[in-house]
């Protein structure tokens, strides 16, 4: 797999993008917030994710857009950053730390600069339900008078909708993503711990690049898969038992969502293998509804019916299908009374999931998808053949299994 890279060209026509949002809002400038952990918001902008310090893009209607953090991170943001008017920002620092040396200015200070002459009445915020409570009343208190407005959910909305590069950075995702899968496999085996599953996992994948991960590493085996989102712990796996193997890997800052669920016995007994195959069948026949125009409530009912008809009903606790991006589970959301409709180029998360079942506990497949005008098209052909292979003894999911 060659690594692909979004080109620095595209983020400046985001930048225009999010200017003709800022201009239908009729605000006088934005501000994007992010960190390590809400990093998404702000990596659209400049494929910087955030380490150690927190921050912001601040983008006026005119003139050049700046990158705001503190002074720790800035030597490795200027190395990554589509955006290189690096700021210092006081509100930013880390609380109680020194920097001699280092230029640190305010916030009105820069605000002042990114405007130049022109007045600031409202300030478009992204990312204001996430920030410190802190930093919020920091920047009110630093601006009286202007105007705060939220912006989040027009701005999350619009990135939605991805390009061509962003499709092929999250196919490099997906397909890093079945790589894991794959180098997990062997290890599952009775005695053998969770730990043990996503080291192999993880180390396969960090191998080809991976940047890091939208969450920790989840395997589950027994009862523990009723865990929903249940990290690897230093249990050892049983005979008669399933585990999942899931986790959120991401390249260049874009995630992927993967997950397969396994008979840690080999091979597994008939009703394992009628129960896998049936998870598989719902991600075939989700995948299949994925056509654009649909609303997500519609979307969802087809694999809700499916399994439901099976026995499953009962067990069936979340949605089907989300949006996948900078992370792994986005706006807009196509759950059971959702009205959101389909489009060309979204990419979305197909993730045929089920809790509290009496004999197998839980169980969860996940794979990613773009939406082009014929329907869905698979980001990983390679993990998708995986989850589907389930329905076969002799499928992807056995290789290295003895």
């Amino acid at each position: 797999m060659i690594p692909p890279e979004i080109p620095r060209s595209e983020y400046t026509e985001r930048i225009e993008k999010v200017r003709r949002l800022m201009r239908a809002a009729q605000v006088d400038a934005l501000f994007v917030y992010h960190d390590d952990l809400n990093m998404a918001n702000g990596c659209y902008l400049t494929g910087y994710w955030p380490i150690i310090e927190s921050g912001g893009v601040l983008l006026p209607l005119e003139g050049e857009p700046l990158l705001l953090g503190g002074p720790e991170a800035a030597p490795y943001a200027r190395e990554v950053s589509a955006i290189q008017n690096l700021r210092a920002v006081d509100v930013f620092l880390v609380p109680e730390e020194e920097y001699p040396g280092a230029v640190i200015q305010t916030l009105p200070e820069v605000l002042a600069e990114a405007l130049g002459d022109r007045p600031l009445r409202r300030l478009g915020v992204v990312g204001y339900g996430v920030m410190p409570h802190g930093l919020a009343v920091a920047m009110h208190e630093a601006l009286p008078g202007v105007e705060f407005v939220d912006m989040t959910r027009e701005y999350e909305v619009m990135r939605a909708i991805k390009s061509e590069a962003e499709i092929a950075v999250m196919r490099y995702a997906f397909e890093a993503g079945a790589e894991g899968l794959k180098a997990a496999i062997p290890h599952i085996r009775p005695g053998t711990t969770e730990f043990t599953v996503i080291g192999a996992a993880e180390g396969r994948m960090r191998a080809l690049g991976i940047d890091g991960w939208n969450f920790r590493g989840m395997v589950a085996s027994g009862v523990r898969l009723n865990g929903v989102v249940p990290p690897a712990s230093f249990k050892q796996m049983q005979a008669g038992e399933l585990v999942l193997v899931g986790f959120s890997p991401k390249y260049r800052g874009y995630a992927a969502g993967v997950a397969c669920t396994f008979a840690v016995n080999h091979p597994p007994t008939s009703e394992q293998a009628t129960f896998l195959g049936h998870l598989a069948d719902a991600l075939e026949v989700t995948r299949d509804a994925l056509k654009p125009g649909k609303k997500g409530k519609e979307i969802d009912a087809v694999p809700r019916e499916f399994l439901s008809r099976l026995g499953y009903g009962p067990y069936l606790t979340m949605g089907f299908v989300h949006t996948v991006g900078l992370n792994e589970f986005e706006r807009p959301f196509f759950g059971p009374n959702s009205e959101e409709v389909l489009q060309p180029n979204l990419t979305v998360c197909i993730d045929v999931s089920m809790f509290g079942h009496p004999v197998f506990h839980g169980a969860r497949l996940e794979a990613g998808y773009v939406i082009r005008e014929h329907g869905a098209e698979p980001l990983s052909r390679n993990l998708e053949e995986l989850l589907l292979s389930l329905r076969r003894p002799d499928g992807i999911w056995s290789v290295g299994r003895s």
